[in-house]
């Protein structure tokens, strides 16, 4: 665990280096649209302490992007969770659908702000508790993708630079309010504002990024106010060229209450760019 931590300090350094310029990339904060149909698959494994996890269990998320025009865009995600360990059975689920819209709103050469809107429709299974509990751990920044019975609205803003000399900035906020479909007596709707900050730099067809995320529980009853923040923080780089962008990318939870369960998630993602 200490070896990977120490990783953090030489990725920003090479971060800080590198030129050229690419479109935006992320690992767990909001994807922007390009002016092509995208198909990507992203695999998120969590080492969870004390548990022997077989090679594949954790969280997939297949996604497609389609342009409308060329500055809105479809988006849809399908969330799939499997695990399977030593003396565990293996369970698989999908989780909470995801359509949306995204918006281009004053774009510019070097800085793209899209907004997105849209629903986690609830066809998360109730009966698949370990695999929405592995979901969660390999993702919580999304972790309404695998709570059942619960329908989620969403909206975003993003905001990303990417500067000719190849240097990458990009923030975003946001909100989900999650309903629950069922009547259930310990379920209240309650709201999360979501938020990021991205950085890094394009060089010879790849992207190095780090990107710091934020979940903030804006209902609910806390004795710490502390406590309603969850926050994460990843690292990795991905081959921009097309058809095909490869990535790779390491996730370290920045609180205990995860940290201590979850030693950190390895990331990998493939997206297929239509030529």
């Amino acid at each position: 665990m200490k070896s990977v931590r120490c990783l953090v300090v030489p990725l920003f350094i090479t971060v800080l280096l590198g030129s050229s310029h690419v479109m935006a990339q992320s690992f767990i904060m909001r994807d922007i649209a390009g002016d092509r149909p995208r198909i990507g698959v992203r695999f998120m494994r969590p080492a969870v302490d004390g548990v022997d996890l077989s090679a594949m269990s954790g969280a997939f998320d297949l996604s497609f992007t389609l342009p409308l025009s060329p500055s809105t865009a479809i988006l849809a995600s399908l969330p799939f969770s499997t695990i399977a360990a030593e003396g565990w059975d293996r369970e698989s689920g999908i989780g909470n659908i995801f359509l949306g819209l995204q918006a281009h709103i004053g774009s510019s050469d070097i800085r793209t702000s899209a907004f997105t809107v849209g629903l986690f429709i609830p066809t998360a299974g109730e009966n698949k508790w370990d695999a929405n509990i592995i979901g969660m751990f390999s993702n919580y920044h999304e972790f309404q993708k695998y709570i059942p019975h619960t329908l989620t609205a969403y909206v975003n803003q993003s905001v990303r630079f990417n500067t000719l000399e190849g240097a990458i900035f990009g923030i975003e906020a946001g909100a989900n309010i999650l309903i629950p479909t069922e009547d259930q007596e310990y379920r209240d709707t309650d709201m999360f504002a979501r938020y990021g900050l991205t950085g890094g730099v394009s060089t010879s067809g790849f992207a190095f990024l780090f990107e710091l995320t934020g979940l903030v529980w804006l209902s609910g009853d806390f004795v710490d106010f502390g406590d309603r923040f969850y926050h994460s923080l990843a690292f990795g780089a991905q081959y921009t060229g097309i058809p095909l962008r490869p990535g790779i990318f390491y996730m370290l939870y920045l609180k205990d209450v995860l940290s201590d369960d979850v030693d950190g998630v390895l990331g990998f993602k493939l997206e297929f760019v239509v030529p």
